[in-house]
């Protein structure tokens, strides 16, 4: 696999725009909370109807599910018992149809774009991450601090990031990219990690994303990149044989194993019993609240409110005495897994996670489904347009795929390369 290519914008614009249309995607999901949200999202809406035919008149029957399950979704999240969160469901809906933009762009046909589209934007990130511990290491008086109402940030010409109180509960500095913490950015590292996993990419590169993914210090983020080792590395061994390139990756994970495990053991311990415990113990509160709310609103959900829920706390009067003085009064819900469950009900919520795993944009459906939804775990993150893309495209039928008869092809079928 050759090294991303880094073209001038006026070398193939639309290239250039789809790119753009993405990554401003993947800051919408999970993105630095100083990024003005409306105004991106307004901007990529704008460029898929002037440039990549989106909102247009024709309909694809191969999305017809797609488009019944959103239907159903907004007309529940405005006709229900519960308050309404007008705002709330306005902004879902957004992100719905960004996430229906981005089906449009990467549509199944197309989906070698994604991985090239990714594998440039995220490659550079598993640098920035290093540069990032290395520059916060050795050089911290280079970094400013920004502050505003959400978010404190030490930043460094806003690239290099780490967050205020992430940085001080850890043994060194977390980088958090263009995160809004590290547990967000080690999810995309972890999705570039499956693609140069897949796509054999050279060593070095490898061995720099699971670096990142370590400096992030995300309990799951590790998790996550172990997952994936084994999977790519060690399965293939017992299924296909002993091949020269398993052989070395074989001995480079036995060699890396002393290596970070001291510090992932040092990480999980500080999370179950030491001074990062009270993560472990919102984790568990916000699934006992969770389970709660499903058993008595199990069809339907109570929509996108987050009143809806913060009251529903009071109400019942959960038990909070596990919690930091800050969650208290109230905290909102960070398993995305399970927010998709009590917003959408089961039957609706249910088919949008299943769908994670249906989804045809990647092979090996399900280690990536799976490193979806353990980030989701951790991070309330579900209905924004990254995530969207894959459930939605995993909702849709197979499209059918038109061949044509070409002459210079010696009458052999094509399919045309950039059928949306």
């Amino acid at each position: 696999m050759q090294a991303p290519v880094f073209p001038s914008p006026t070398a193939d614009p639309k290239r250039f725009l789809r790119r753009f249309i993405l990554f401003g995607a993947i800051l919408l999901s999970g993105g630095n909370l100083l990024i003005p949200r409306i105004p991106l999202a307004l901007l990529i809406l704008a460029l898929g109807a002037l440039f990549f035919g989106f909102l247009s008149a024709k309909v694809s029957k191969s999305k017809m599910s797609v488009y019944l399950w959103l239907a159903l979704v907004m007309l529940f999240a405005f006709v229900r018992i519960q308050e309404i969160d007008l705002l709330a469901n306005v902004t879902r809906g957004v992100n719905f149809m960004i996430g229906l933009l981005l089906l449009k762009i990467y549509w199944s046909e197309n989906r070698i774009r994604l991985e090239s589209d990714l594998l440039f934007l995220l490659l550079p990130m598993a640098f920035q991450c290093i540069a990032t511990f290395a520059i916060s290491y050795f050089a911290p008086g280079l970094f400013t601090l920004i502050q505003s109402d959400r978010q404190l940030l030490y930043t460094l010409i806003g690239v290099f990031n780490f967050s205020v109180p992430l940085a001080t509960q850890g043994s060194f500095m977390r980088p958090m990219g263009f995160f809004w913490e590290p547990g967000v950015f080690q999810l995309y590292l972890n999705v570039l990690l499956f693609l140069l996993f897949a796509r054999q990419a050279k060593w070095h590169w490898i061995l720099a994303t699971v670096a990142a993914i370590f400096l992030t210090q995300s309990t799951t983020g590790i998790a996550t990149a172990s997952i994936q080792t084994a999977y790519f590395s060690i399965v293939p061994i017992f299924t296909r044989g002993l091949s020269t390139r398993r052989l070395v990756m074989l001995f480079v994970i036995l060699v890396a194993i002393p290596v970070f495990y001291p510090s992932a053991e040092q990480n999980i311990a500080a999370k179950l019993t030491g001074d990062r415990s009270g993560s472990t113990s919102a984790r568990s509160y916000d699934l006992e609240v969770a389970v709660d709310i499903l058993a008595e609103h199990p069809i339907v959900g109570i929509g996108f409110n987050d009143r809806a829920y913060l009251n529903y706390l009071k109400v019942n009067n959960t038990d909070t005495s596990t919690l930091s003085d800050q969650d208290q009064n109230g905290r909102y819900n960070t398993n995305g897994v399970i927010v998709v469950l009590f917003s959408l009900g089961l039957p609706l919520g249910g088919v949008y996670l299943l769908s994670i795993f249906r989804q045809r944009l990647f092979d090996h459906r399900l280690i990536f489904g799976a490193i979806l939804l353990l980030s989701l775990l951790a991070e309330p993150l579900s209905f924004t347009p990254f995530f969207v893309l894959f459930a939605f495209n995993g909702l849709a039928f197979s499209p059918r795929i038109k061949y044509s008869l070409r002459p210079e092809a010696g009458g052999q079928r094509l399919a045309p390369a950039d059928a949306v």
